[in-house]
């Protein structure tokens, strides 16, 4: 039984009649919520405070509780509010603003940003209902100031990592203040490698490239003394404000658009997204890989043909940056794929980018990656991982001896323990090193 009690993840490389080694296991990362913890954010999941909630309400949606105990959707609400946001001309209305001061940044247009580079990469804003519902949520709570804020994750499937920005009832014309007062605080040079100050924190967020989705709603609050008072609240996706990393590519405006993009004719010199999934990933050079399966249509035909066995089979499921495998596991059961048999002299990679954890947050966590060779001697003594977007993550081993063998992934759950989820974004092995891939 695994000590952790939950999920188990393999890879497997098979050598005929040689009995196997476990050459590493190691807990993968799990962005959860923690009852006793303060404000943190982690693996690229914000948590924006505390307060207790009832994950068994019909209310709360099943990927909700996977996602953290605290998960802002599930939390009691305090107090009734205004949803005035479903009005169509409020939501276009803020939208427009905020498009409106992108362009005008991404030109450099008017005074207070013609210090700033032109921006190549910049995407033009459009409504998202989940991170509006994720706003209503949190104005349910009706804290008594801007500077309340409950302690809950906001992740979503498509966004792991969200921004907010609150603001009160003067609304458009507060916020719009607001972030032309904070550009004039704000260091041109930092829009190569940001550095994260109050002092322009939210101008920083409505000027983030890749920032291409956003949510508000309202909430109306009486204090004490019988005075109403109304404050917004949006949700941007993904998040911005990232420390080390470029607002955005200087350049001539709209000359660097994502792919699944063009430039807008709505607002010059953003990126508009061709469809509803927004801006994409470039897929990685084939020539750079033995095998390389991201369920798209780009997938060779060896990704559609793969042997997979077990007590499950996997669901294909899409977010905004494309398809990925999903599989939930009850105690017991286990799920194997077979990746395609390997003769490569130069040295390769098996990889997955995965999430996984138990299926409730309220459950054991931690799951487990075990890197198995059949003989010790057969594989180096190195495991990789790193970070991905999305809260997928890179697991792979580095391998250099040719022979050739068959690479398997292996999910289980041990008995007794509760169900466990694995999702997949891609798998397949690369040429040469696993530490090289994850620089890219």
């Amino acid at each position: 039984m695994d000590l952790f009690g939950t999920i188990s993840c393999l890879l497997l490389v098979f050598a005929p009649y040689i009995s196997g080694v476990i050459l590493w296991q190691i807990p993968l990362d799990n962005t959860r919520g923690d009852s006793t913890a303060n404000v943190v954010s982690r693996d690229g999941a914000t948590f924006v405070a505390e307060e207790k909630r009832n994950l068994e309400t019909k209310d709360c949606p099943e990927i909700y509780k996977r996602y953290s105990t605290r998960h802002i959707f599930c939390l009691e609400p305090r107090c009734q509010t205004e949803q005035k946001f479903t009005l169509t001309s409020l939501k276009d209305n803020i939208v427009r603003m905020h498009n409106e001061l992108r362009s005008s940044l991404a030109r450099g247009a008017t005074t207070q940003f013609s210090l700033f580079p032109r921006a190549a990469n910049m995407m033009e804003l459009e409504w998202d209902d989940e991170l509006a519902r994720l706003a209503e949520a949190e104005a349910k709570l009706c804290p008594e100031s801007l500077d309340e804020k409950p302690k809950a994750s906001i992740a979503i499937g498509n966004f792991s990592s969200i921004g907010q920005i609150l603001f009160n009832e003067r609304w458009m014309n507060d916020l719009m203040q607001r972030i032309e007062k904070e550009a004039s605080s704000f260091y041109p040079g930092y829009i190569n490698q940001f550095h994260l100050k109050d002092d322009y924190e939210n101008f920083a967020q409505v000027a983030w490239a890749e920032t291409w989705k956003m949510g508000c709603s309202r909430a109306d609050v009486v204090d004490g003394e019988n005075i109403k008072r109304s404050y917004f609240i949006c949700n941007y996706g993904p998040k911005g404000n990232i420390e080390g990393k470029e607002v955005y590519k200087p350049g001539k405006p709209c000359s660097q658009c994502p792919k699944n993009t063009e430039c807008s004719k709505d607002y010059p010199g953003l990126c508009k997204s061709k469809t509803s999934d927004g801006p994409q990933r470039e897929r990685p050079p084939v020539e750079d890989f033995l095998l390389y399966c991201d369920f798209s249509e780009d997938d060779p035909v060896a990704c559609r043909t793969l042997k997979i066995t077990g007590d499950r089979n996997f669901t294909t499921k899409h977010i905004y940056s494309g398809n990925y495998k999903s599989v939930v596991l009850r105690e017991g059961e286990k799920v194997g794929i077979d990746l395609i048999p390997v003769d490569y002299e130069g040295g390769y990679c098996p990889f997955l980018y995965i999430r996984a954890g138990s299926n409730n947050a309220a459950d054991s966590a931690g799951p487990m990656l075990k890197i198995y060779s059949i003989d010790e001697t057969e594989m180096a003594e190195r495991l990789t991982g790193g970070g991905v977007s999305e809260w997928f993550t890179f697991r792979g081993v580095d391998e250099w001896k040719r022979k050739t063998r068959q690479v398997r992934i292996q999910l289980w759950v041990d008995n007794g323990y509760s169900p466990q989820y694995c999702d997949i974004k891609a798998w397949g092995i690369r040429k040469g090193r696993c530490t090289d891939f994850m620089k890219q």
